[in-house]
């Protein structure tokens, strides 16, 4: 009865143990794709912002000449 008791506790031990660990790996998966497109859009936004100011650069310019 105990050999039956310590197979069963190690794995269910074990299977706890693979489980964090794919959890884990989920986990981080997860955060790496999160910040890559975090810093994707901060990307995309700071070009429009590039944009924005040389358009506003263009039409002081226009201004002034005319």
């Amino acid at each position: 009865m105990e050999t039956i008791l310590s197979i069963l506790f190690a794995i269910i031990f074990l299977w706890l143990i693979v489980h964090s660990i794919n959890d884990y790996l989920s986990y981080k998966k997860f955060a790496t794709n999160f910040a890559t497109a975090v810093q994707n859009d901060l990307d995309d936004f700071s070009l429009r912002i590039e944009d924005i100011e040389d358009k506003i650069g263009e039409r002081y310019n226009n201004l002034e000449g005319d």
